[in-house]
């Protein structure tokens, strides 16, 4: 391609062009330190407010970097890529508040919204907090900066207790956490491009790629964010398993060796490559591991290999005990304490190294989480990146751990390649397993799950040779791309690398019509698939290419790839956790800290009000709340023991004969290989799913009516704090009475808002852990108690092999699901962590309204203290009553423009 490209631009030039000089393509501009940081998103606010965010129009011209500003002397015409695309936030170009610099949502991260500098990557406006939201909390900020100022200025305000208090309450609000806390699963089998992706979106090559397969997706690998450290910008955690999970770890991996040495007849051709696949895998596990001689002496594969190749179980139980002595030997790195080893790293080269010398020193195998902090933008406002194990490609050890983390995951990305995506086994079987819809059990929790198909700029040259055809929209961008090719060809003002240059980007504009007609094809056609497991919306779909991305060649590309989408997507995760957050300083924090402060101030200048002490008693609404939520406490555990407990119970001989019932009548009566298949898989296998046949015996035996449930909590907990508004009720009455100026009856009003807020809260927190359990109980997720409580009979059945292993297999469920003790379990499981949860509930709340109930005492209590301590300053508080009257005023016009935006306003 490129030698007839060179005879096509040769010929051109030789038409008359005028000789030049012929330079070499030059290399990416280079940014200076200022631009490095803007585009890694860690510059502090001082280094965006000199620059206005480009839109795409205004950057349509540019060379292949946003934020350089060379134009090419030709059309650089943007293409209407159908599918996703990232809509970039319009500027009010009349506002004063485009030109002030963003706000950084802690004391030292910048705005997220800013990390992906050439399209400026916004959030959609109806995804949450977004950059309106920011420019408020600026101005409340700046607010709560004056009256800080204030304070400072006063010399003698250092010395007075109350105003300590006051400065310390300022400078949490200056320094409040806007972060999020939520994790994003990215799953999918080896080779999908799991990896690259995880390092696209962190803008960094930090996860293992390329062929290093199982040792990358062994285990769970965690990205958190690290605010910026000159010093050490990275830093790795490793967990690594204890003594007793070592051992049981090395007894799947023989039973894995074994497994091929006396294979039953039953597998197909499908499930021989499994096999083969695991069997190679806990091989090179083990040598990796132990294949230190001079360390490990007692170590010989090959004798290991043919001793549990005899199938006798006391030569198993000799190589296991062979195996356990070596691992009792394993050496971890210096520095490694209680399960954990960390470091910390000055570059990225030197966090690969300590990454790889996990990888090639074999204690990969048997390691739990590694942790990576590190200062990437996607993170700043608290995501979590996991890179999950593989579906495939582990041993039940890792299927079980991966899928024990599923479970805490708030969204996940299921990664496919894009060219088997619509027909990907994986897809399939995580879709079915992690979304349940059910009217009758109520609201559940899920992960929120969106499928990423990878190379998705991959596209065949044959294709791209046929004549073109398309719809309207793609064949008149592919007509404009293809006269800017004609006109590029034709040009004779250039010299010959920039006009190859235009000739490239006119070709790649081209393909891309190609490529984005195909991926938009391909999200149809999945979001088709699954719409019985999508009713009510569509599957979110993404088709990203992350070589494209990277290269940053081109503006198109860089959009074309995927990417901003996808990041965008990363965003909105949390951002309706930071909108929450946000919206508790603005309306709820910074509010109360005004109206003690104005409270303060009027009583320094009208006198003391200490007849108001005996009529507010903090400590007596702490006692009812208390109250309150050891009254919980008790109904959640008698809920838990009638409902649940007692239900499961009662109908365990049921539960136990339908049960055996579905292993005789439906499991076992499929061909060998299905079965065989279904097994190995842990009960999953195409549209077979064991378990949840498993868990849906105890839905349809209606043992516990879940809606009802979540109605009955509901009810009792909006029941329960109607004493706590009572006793606040009187409060302001008396208050009232009192003839209190009117600060100190909003100051209690407020803190009665406050605590009424908590409440709702810790009450939503308690029904979405509800949601888990019952998710738990009745879904068809391998995290679910049944799905648990099964996995071991399916690795018995594994390891089982011979004549008559149907009929033992069998046996082997039968004996499980006949006992009692299956069901009574998972009514003693659901019913401890009811408990649990509740005691957790209860406690953070009655902490949240102890700090309310402290700081109102400590309002009382000043009022209190008589008239000397400021009376000596009465000019010092008369400029602050005068700040306080100008902040108050613009504060409530900040406020009526949050409640537009939060309550939908624009």
């Amino acid at each position: 391609m490129e030698g007839d490209l060179s005879k096509q631009l040769k010929a051109a030039w030789s038409t008359g062009a005028p000789e030049r000089p012929v330079r070499p393509i030059s290399e990416p501009p280079r940014l200076t330190s200022s631009e490095r940081l803007v585009r890694s998103g860690t510059a502090p606010p001082s280094y965006f407010s000199s620059k206005r965010p480009m839109t795409p129009e205004l950057d349509s011209g540019l060379h292949e970097h946003g934020n350089s500003t060379k134009r090419t002397k030709s059309m650089n015409t943007p293409l209407d890529l159908p599918g996703e695309s990232v809509e970039v936030a319009p500027i009010d170009l009349t506002s004063e508040d485009t030109q002030a610099a963003p706000i950084a949502l802690t004391s030292q991260v910048a705005s997220p919204f800013l990390s992906y500098d050439s399209q400026n990557n916004h959030l959609e406006r109806d995804q949450g907090f977004d950059d309106r939201h920011q420019r408020l909390i600026e101005r409340a900020k700046k607010l709560l900066s004056d009256l800080d100022c204030c304070f400072k200025d006063c010399p003698d305000a250092q010395q007075s207790d109350s105003c300590s208090r006051f400065r310390g309450e300022l400078d949490r609000l200056l320094n409040f956490n806007f972060t999020s806390d939520k994790l994003l699963g990215v799953i999918g089998n080896s080779g999908q491009g799991k990896s690259s992706l995880i390092n696209s979106l962190l803008e960094r090559d930090i996860a293992a790629t390329g062929n290093s397969g199982t040792a990358v997706t062994s285990f769970v690998t965690e990205f958190r964010y690290k605010p910026l450290d000159e010093a050490f910008p990275y830093h790795l955690e490793c967990e690594y398993l204890k003594s007793e999970e070592i051992h049981a770890q090395l007894e799947d991996l023989l039973h894995d060796i074994k497994i091929p040495k006396l294979l039953a007849k039953d597998a197909g051709s499908d499930e021989l490559q499994e096999i083969e696949k695991k069997y190679n895998t806990a091989r090179n596990i083990l040598q990796t591991a132990f294949s230190d001689y001079i360390r490990y002496p007692d170590f010989d594969l090959e004798e290991i290999e043919h001793a549990v190749g005899t199938g006798e179980a006391a030569d198993f139980e000799s190589q296991l005990d062979r195996l356990r002595r070596c691992a009792d030997q394993l050496q971890w790195p210096p520095g490694s304490t209680s399960g954990m080893w960390s470091a910390s790293a000055t570059s990225l080269d030197e966090a690969q190294n300590f990454i790889e010398h996990f990888m090639g020193s074999g204690l990969w195998a048997f390691m739990k989480i590694m942790r990576v902090y590190l200062t990437a933008p996607i993170l700043q406002t608290g995501l979590v990146i996991a890179d999950l194990p593989g579906v495939r490609d582990i041993n039940s050890a890792r299927v079980l751990a991966a899928t024990k983390y599923q479970s805490k995951c708030n969204s996940i990305f299921i990664v496919t390649n894009i060219a088997r995506a619509v027909d990907d086994l994986t897809v399939q079987e995580m879709v079915q397993e992690l979304v349940t819809a059910d009217d009758s059990i109520g609201p559940i929790v899920q992960p929120k799950i969106s499928v990423v198909c990878t190379h998705a700029a991959a596209i065949p040259e044959s294709q791209l040779k046929k004549p073109f055809r398309g719809d309207p929209a793609s064949t008149k961008n592919f007509d404009r791309a293809k006269s800017e090719y004609d006109a590029a060809i034709r040009r004779k003002d250039l010299d010959f690398c920039e006009q190859r240059k235009l000739v490239e980007e006119a070709e790649s504009k081209m393909k891309y019509v190609h490529i984005s007609m195909r991926n938009a094809k391909v999200q149809a056609s999945l979001q088709r698939r699954y719409t019985v497991n999508f009713p009510e919306s569509s599957l979110p779909v993404f088709c990203v290419d992350n070589i494209d991305f990277q290269e940053k060649k081109f503006m198109h590309t860089i959009e074309g790839s995927g990417m901003p989408a996808l990041l965008q997507k990363c965003s909105s995760i949390t951002a309706l956790d930071m909108l929450e957050t946000a919206t508790s300083f603005l309306q709820d924090a910074t509010p109360g800290f005004l109206k003690s402060l104005d409270v303060w101030v009027q009583f320094r200048q009208n006198g003391n009000m200490k007849l108001l002490g005996g009529v507010v008693k903090p400590e007596n609404l702490q006692g009812n709340a208390e109250e309150i939520v050891s009254d919980f406490i008790s109904m959640v555990a008698a809920k838990a023991r009638t409902t649940i407990k007692e239900a499961y119970s009662s109908k365990a001989a049921i539960l136990q004969t339908r049960a055996a019932e579905l292993v005789i009548n439906k499991f076992f009566t499929k061909w060998p290989s299905i079965i065989a298949a279904t097994i190995r898989r842990f009960g999953k296998y195409r549209a077979a799913n064991w378990n949840n046949d498993l868990t849906q015996v105890s839905i349809n035996s209606e043992i516990v009516d879940w809606a009802r449930l979540d109605e009955e909590i509901v009810s009792y907990f909006s029941e329960c704090i109607n004493p706590f508004q009572d006793a606040y009720r009187d409060i302001v009455a008396e208050v009232k009475s009192a003839g209190a100026p009117s600060a100190f009856l909003e100051l209690i009003e407020h803190s009665q808002k406050r605590s009424l807020t908590e409440f709702n809260r810790e009450g939503h927190a308690f029904l979405n852990a509800l949601r888990r359990i019952k998710t738990k109980a009745i879904s068809r997720s391998a995290s679910s108690y049944v799905s648990q409580d099964m996995h071991q009979v399916y690795r018995d059945c594994q390891i089982d092999s011979g004549p008559g292993v149907m009929r033992r297999r069998r046996r082997h469920f039968l004996d499980h699901v006949e006992r009692p003790e299956m069901y009574v379990n998972i009514g003693d499981k659901i019913e401890a962590e009811m408990n649990k949860r509740a005691q957790a509930v209860g406690g953070s709340l009655t902490a949240k309204i102890g700090g309310i109930m402290e700081k109102l005492k400590a309002d009382v209590e000043m009022m209190e203290a008589g008239e000397a301590e400021w009376k000596q300053d009465i000019a010092f508080v008369e400029k602050l009553g005068s700040l306080l009257e100008s902040v108050r005023v613009e504060y409530e016009g900040i406020l009526l423009s949050w409640r537009a935006l939060r309550y939908g306003g624009q």
